[in-house]
């Protein structure tokens, strides 16, 4: 391996002029970002950063290399290896803030891949090339998914590529200062690759390549240790930090399917359906409520993540509402995204704590007709619709809501809607259709209705909505902020017009509506509240008011996958075994989620239970849970009830 000056003259002065525009950049970086470009060092690092970009753009286009031997070879892969890993990290949760596992597994993965391609080409510019080409995009997309979400990419995210795209339409591109650093690196490192010569009669010798077959073992082995002795980690990002992004993906590959419970039969669920039997129906068939069932794109209340002003009320009807009605806090799975998450839960009953991390379950383990609580409805002799104001691709709708036993379903393009707010169809508008759809039926059976809106979907940062809520003292400082809080505004006017009708009609109606998930917005506003934990920031408003008991409840915390039971009870139709054992659960377990649970009042994760009657009856709900999915044997009335006359 030979490195080499250009020879003096336009090339050489080429390299310096590249060079100071790179110092230059990075300066500017460092301006526009105001505060450290790496995590927990001072801004005035920027300039010895600045000053090492200049220099390796300087070495990358002012000399040239020429590779013929095994070592020069093995140089240039562990330098091929570590850009890409630089590129795929870098602007990416600060990169520096991965946890040296992460580093190490990140850089040893990608140096299997560049050993395994020469390897088997005894070429490493152009893999290298792409490599670092498909490490860089990825990385602008993961950076803006993370902006819009919160999240990381995860593997089951790419599966879901055209939920994605419908979405995307909705979001601006962001940039980040970072993404100068990146861009000059990439340019640097693809000028050095491209412009290095391989003596490809030397490297394609077998013994050549044979030298760096021991590498390549070497290099596999954390991915190895890894994958053979690790979880994923999908939220909150921390299985990049702990694994790399690719090392991540890896492991997530094992989490696409559901693994059989231990002890698990069909005997111990029958045994479950007799321990914890049905409830037949408490109310009879004429006087069985019409049920609105309505989840809430993005609807949270933000004080939960602690104290601050607005200059007006922005959920004032909700608050009062909830005085009067059964209400509280639900615990969810997800946070700026995954709606479909929190849907599954409430339809279906099961729970996010016993799938795998990142999964979505309406793309992965339904098929073409599944247990559900519309099932249950349908078996009690209702009506039931389905609707969502949006794309009917998304999340698979299009295939699940028949799967779970709809009568009739409306996407967007199904109905007439009199009212946008930003490109969404307002959540008042749909408070119109739910009420059409009440007054023009012509079938005789109670309606159940259950929607998801669409209103409150991000993007937070979207031109020409004027927000109507501002930060007392704060004022423009989180401009995201303020728009969420403006649009759940506007959610709580639409709230109003909905209670407000069925409240004036004579059959008895059961409302219930909650969130999906909270928003993501400014990383400074959630310091300006005070969020201490991460189960404040999966915290949404529940609320079941009726117009005929009026019940009074207030529930300190419960989660979504529990809501189709207590609703159940409220109505008085029907309630399958498997309900009753979710309110039996609730019962010792407040609430669930993906990473955590509610007992007497504490968050905490699960591992605290173990060997505990708390951990018995999880153990109980995951194997009645894998049976309602997966186990066709079992007899359905356990999850959905008889037909009724």
């Amino acid at each position: 391996m030979r490195i080499t000056w250009v020879e003096k003259g336009k090339r050489r002065a080429l390299a310096l002029i590249f060079s100071a525009l790179a110092f230059a950049a990075q300066i500017a970086a460092g301006l526009w970002q105001g505060t450290p470009l790496w995590a927990g060092l001072p801004a005035w690092t920027n300039l010895p950063l600045a000053a090492g970009l200049a220099a390796f753009v300087f070495l990358a286009f002012g000399t040239k290399i020429e590779v013929d031997r095994w070592w020069g070879v093995l140089i240039e892969l562990i330098c091929v290896a570590a850009a890409s890993f630089i590129l795929l990290h870098l602007p990416l949760l600060h990169w520096m803030g991965m946890r040296p596992t992460g580093v190490i597994r990140g850089f040893s993965f990608a140096l299997t891949l560049m050993g395994v391609a020469f390897v088997l080409t005894a070429n490493i510019k152009w893999f290298g090339a792409f490599f670092l080409t498909f490490c860089w995009v990825f990385n602008i997309i993961e950076c803006e998914i993370i902006a819009f979400s919160g999240n990381v990419i995860t593997l089951n995210d790419i599966m879901a590529i055209g939920t994605a795209i419908n979405v995307a339409n909705n979001y601006s591109f962001i940039a980040k200062p970072l993404m100068i650093t990146q861009l000059i690196f990439y340019i640097a490192c693809m000028r050095a690759m491209i412009g290095a010569h391989e003596v490809r009669p030397n490297l394609k010798k077998l013994r050549v390549r044979a030298v760096i077959v021991p590498l390549v073992l070497a290099a596999a082995f954390p991915t190895w240790h890894a994958y053979t002795h690790n979880k994923p980690t999908t939220f909150w990002s921390n299985g990049v930090r702990r694994y790399s992004v690719l090392v991540e993906f890896l492991l997530e590959s094992k989490t696409l399917k559901v693994d059989q419970p231990k002890h698990y039969s069909a005997e111990a669920v029958a045994a479950l359906g007799a321990e914890y039997p049905g409830r037949p129906a408490t109310v009879a068939d004429e006087k069985r409520p019409h049920v609105i069932a309505i989840m809430i794109e993005a609807f949270s209340d933000l004080s939960v993540l602690g104290d601050f002003e607005t200059n007006v009320d922005y959920m004032p009807f909700t608050r009062q509402l909830m005085q009067e009605s059964v209400s509280g806090l639900a615990l969810v799975s997800t946070k700026g995204g995954g709606t479909a998450r929190s849907e599954w839960e409430f339809l279906t009953g099961n729970s996010m704590a016993f799938m795998p991390g990142g999964s979505m379950p309406f793309r992965q383990f339904m098929g073409d007709d599944e247990n559900s609580l519309v099932r249950v409805f349908e078996n009690a002799g209702y009506h039931t619709i389905g609707m969502h104001p949006y794309l009917r691709n998304g999340w698979a709708r299009n295939k699940i809501y028949p799967a779970l036993g709809f009568d009739d379903i409306y996407f967007v393009d199904d109905l007439e809607w009199d009212e946008t707010v930003r490109k969404f169809v307002s959540d008042r508008a749909f408070v119109h259709q739910i009420i059409n759809l009440y007054e023009n039926r012509d079938y005789d059976e109670p309606m159940f209705f259950f929607g998801v809106t669409m209103q409150d979907h991000g993007n937070y940062a979207y031109a020409g909505y004027d927000p109507t809520v501002t930060i007392t003292g704060h004022e423009g400082e989180f401009p995201n902020a303020e728009q969420y809080l403006s649009l759940i505004r506007e959610t709580d006017d639409a709230i109003r017009q909905l209670i407000e009708y069925f409240a004036a009609v004579d059959e008895p109606v059961q409302i219930v509506f909650f969130g999906d998930h909270q928003p993501i917005v400014e990383d400074g506003f959630y310091k300006l509240a005070g969020a201490e934990t991460s189960a404040q920031t999966h915290l949404v408003p529940f609320v079941m008011w009726d117009n005929y008991e009026h019940r009074v409840e207030h529930v300190d915390i419960t989660s979504v996958n529990f809501l189709g039971a207590r609703l159940l009870d409220l109505t008085g139709i029907q309630k399958p075994a498997w309900f009753s054992f979710i309110s039996e659960v609730n019962r010792t377990v407040s609430a669930m989620n993906h990473f955590c649970c509610n007992v007497g009042g504490e968050f905490s994760g699960y591992g605290k239970y173990k060997d505990t009657p708390v951990m018995d009856m999880l153990l109980k709900y995951q194997i009645y849970q894998y049976a309602n999915m997966f186990d066709k044997t079992v007899d359905r009335t356990l999850f959905i009830g008889p037909v009724t006359p």
